[in-house]
């Protein structure tokens, strides 16, 4: 019975969390003015693991070829975690911890070509993320950088300063 019951509770509060993550659109004004950093390039390394607090992460580092916002230098390694494991991860005690990157969470490939805006690092934890989440994140397809929402809504009310 107490088994059914922190399943029960725990459905719930996925579902709770679910609601919550729902992303709105970003255009690329709100991107740039939410961003501490704009840089471009390759992804060179994507792991996880639970820091010494037990906050879960993803770590990820760029070889950076380009910045248009920030101070993170050109020509260098960036790296940053953000919240949540890759994937659920086997613990020493038999369980499972099931806290992978939400959904809504900017998903890094090694290999890829990125355009990265970022968030300022938190101040606690020191995790870092995209800004608007995978709306900050664009990937070279095709000749084209194209975020997880395909650019929806990207050039939606963007007035142009003379």
């Amino acid at each position: 019975m107490a088994g059914l019951l922190l399943l029960v509770s725990a459905l719930l509060l996925t579902a709770t969390t679910a609601q919550a993550m729902k992303l709105t659109n970003q255009n690329l004004t709100q991107l740039i003015s939410a961003s501490e950093s704009i840089i471009m390039g390759t992804v060179t390394s994507v792991s996880d693991g639970i820091d010494d607090n037990g906050v879960p992460y993803t770590e990820v580092t760029i070889a950076v070829g380009g910045t248009a916002k920030g101070r993170i230098d050109e020509k260098s390694d960036y790296t940053f975690r953000q919240f949540g494991l890759l994937k659920p991860r086997k613990m020493d005690n038999g369980m499972t911890f099931l806290a992978v990157s939400p959904e809504g969470f900017a998903r890094w490939n090694e290999g890829e070509t990125v355009v990265a805006f970022l968030y300022k690092p938190a101040r606690v934890t020191g995790l870092q993320t995209t800004a608007g989440m995978n709306y900050g994140k664009f990937s070279l397809v095709n000749g084209r950088f194209i975020n997880e929402q395909n650019n929806i809504g990207l050039f939606d009310q963007v007035e142009i300063d003379d």
